[in-house]
């Protein structure tokens, strides 16, 4: 049996039986009823029972652990052994391959090496070479002067004329000259060609030889390094493999039959499944202890009419104190729940006066916006009122501007329109003086224009202005409006109800104070019957029942008073 098997229940009524087989006597007995607290001898015995399946329960998962360990690395270590022979198989294939290919590339690179040199001896023949051509061509034009007179008729044969320092003579020859210096000229270019060609060519030589160079040193460190250091490593695990292996044959306490790596996963694995065991335990003695003391009275009183080793009075004494402390748990299981009960509505009304915290101060913050959207609304009605006073007196400024510009116009007119009636025929010469009024009058009506034109404007602004203040007031008015009506709605049925919520809650706190008090006192003088109720063995001979087995008084207890509860019925104890 594992501990999640464990009846915590039958198993102590397992022990109870034990126990009581042993014949406690009655005093024990008595002191165990009243103690209310987990028996200890029965304690003791459920965790001695708990402790050994618990060890059993180590063991086993221990056990489990181990074996699943042990056949894990098995299995782990012939899938080793059979990859490391594929592995070596492959490499010794692999060290096959790379050889032939070390050898290709060293062949490779001596034939690049001899191709360099060889191209270099080419470049430096064809340099020495461009050396001696520059030299020739040096020399030639050195002996002979670059100037020439060519005659102007067809001839088979050029003349040249050359002039010296010394005297003044002339001679001609053929174009024998010219023609070596464009040879070697030509012959100078086609080798510069060449070396520029060479020379690249080389480059190109030099760069496959150095790259063919590093593939030749990747392969050989390869075979010497690289495939060394892996036939070493399978050599150290045919090893290990070969210590675990021969471990598996023998006792083998210390588990070297597992790698290192998997000695830790296991004891982290034990210690982890141990925990979990140890926390089960822990829950199961704690569930023996709470149900340790009420199982003791159920169980002592089914087992009194099995114990004829005690007084038929210390029998009767027993029972009545069990009922007595059976009463007793009932009360404060009761007393257990009415706490518990109690804790949840103090829950509730601090949520309750949380809200009705919250609602007061949203009362007072909207009672307290009122007053401001009034205030802006009268603020915003007199500078509507000003405004409009504003636009009115620019309408009728701008009423009298046009108006005056007009008849200064009309009279511009007719003083402009006689005068040049009656110039036109004599003189042209006064016609732009006739146009100076007119001007000045020209000049006078743009100006009145303007300025009709600005107070228009700044009546267009204005009323917009007028127009976004009667909107604010509208939007102030409604905000007033629904604010009010949340006010009222807060001040007439949300806090109101809220109150009464309180109130009853508060009510149902001070009924739970009361049922705990209550619950309280009548453990309390339920634990004092059941103290007070003793077997007196002294009294004499005739108190006893002439006909009753065992002739003993019975036991007494004072009467509990009745009470009234506080919902109008009668509690007796």
């Amino acid at each position: 049996m594992s501990l999640s098997d464990v009846h915590i229940e039958a198993l102590l009524n397992q022990k109870f039986l034990d126990y009581f087989s042993t014949t406690p006597s009655y005093e024990t007995l008595r002191q165990h009823c009243l103690a209310r607290i987990p028996l200890r001898p029965i304690m003791d015995r459920v965790d001695e029972s708990l402790q050994m399946v618990l060890a059993a329960d180590k063991h086993q998962a221990k056990k489990q652990l181990e074996e699943e360990a042990c056949k894990s690395q098995a299995e782990y270590d012939q899938r080793e052994a059979t990859s490391d022979v594929k592995e070596e198989r492959d490499d010794r294939h692999r060290t096959h391959t790379l050889l032939r290919t070390l050898e290709e590339k060293h062949n490779a690179i001596t034939h690049y090496a001899i191709t360099i040199s060889r191209t270099e001896r080419q470049i430096r023949h064809i340099e020495q070479a461009l050396i001696l051509i520059e030299q020739d061509l040096r020399e030639r034009r050195r002996l002979h002067p670059t100037t020439h007179q060519h005659s102007s008729g067809p001839i088979s044969e050029t003349a040249h004329e050359h002039h010296h320092s010394d005297g003044t003579h002339t001679h001609t020859h053929t174009h024998t000259h010219e023609e070596a210096i464009t040879t070697l000229t030509q012959q100078h270019t086609s080798r510069s060609l060449e070396l520029v060609r060479l020379r690249l060519q080389l480059d190109e030589q030099r760069s496959t030889k150095s790259r063919l160079q590093k593939e030749y040193e990747a392969i050989d460190r390869e075979i010497k390094e690289q495939l060394p250091e892996r036939q070493q490593q399978r050599q150290e695990r045919a090893c290990a493999r070969a210590v675990r292996a021969q471990a598996r044959l023998t006792a083998d306490p210390d588990f070297t039959q597992l790698s290192a790596d998997n000695r830790r996963i296991l004891q982290k694995k034990i210690s982890e499944h141990y925990a979990t065991l140890n926390d089960q335990y822990r829950q199961l003695k704690s569930q023996a202890e709470q149900k340790c003391y009420p199982i003791y009275l159920a169980q002592l009183q089914q087992q009194l009419s099995t114990m004829p080793y005690l007084p038929w009075q210390a029998n009767q004494a027993l029972e009545q104190i069990i009922i007595c402390m059976q009463q007793y748990l009932s009360e404060k299981d009761a007393e257990q729940r009415e706490r518990i009960r109690l804790a949840t509505i103090q829950q509730q009304l601090a949520a309750l006066e949380l809200e009705l915290k919250q609602k007061q101060q949203r009362q007072i913050q909207l009672q307290a916006n009122i007053p401001e959207l009034q205030s802006q609304n009268a603020q915003l009605t007199q500078e509507n009122q000003r405004l409009e006073q504003t636009i009115q007196k620019h309408q009728a400024l701008n009423k009298r501007i046009i108006i005056a510009g007009m008849i200064s116009l009309l009279f511009t007119l007719a003083f402009v329109a006689g005068p040049f009636l009656i110039t036109a025929p004599v003189s042209a010469t006064l016609f732009p003086l006739l146009l100076i009024p007119v001007a000045v009058a020209g000049l006078a009506m743009t100006g009145l224009f303007i300025a009709a034109a600005i107070y228009g404007i700044k009546n267009v602004l204005d009323a917009r202005k007028k127009a976004h203040n009667e909107q604010t007031i509208t939007d102030n008015i409604v905000t007033i409006d629904r604010e009010n009506s949340n006010i009222q709605a807060l001040i007439t049925v949300e806090i109101p109800q809220l109150y009464t919520r309180i109130g009853e809650t508060q009510n149902a706190i001070h009924t739970a104070q009361y049922e705990i008090a209550m619950h309280e006192q009548s453990a309390a003088r339920t634990l004092a019957k059941a103290s007070s109720i003793t077997v007196d063995f002294t009294l004499p001979s005739f108190f006893a029942a002439p006909n009753a087995p065992g002739s003993f008084p019975l036991p007494s207890a004072p009467p509990l008073p009745e009470e009234e509860r506080p919902d109008g019925r009668h509690q007796f104890y």
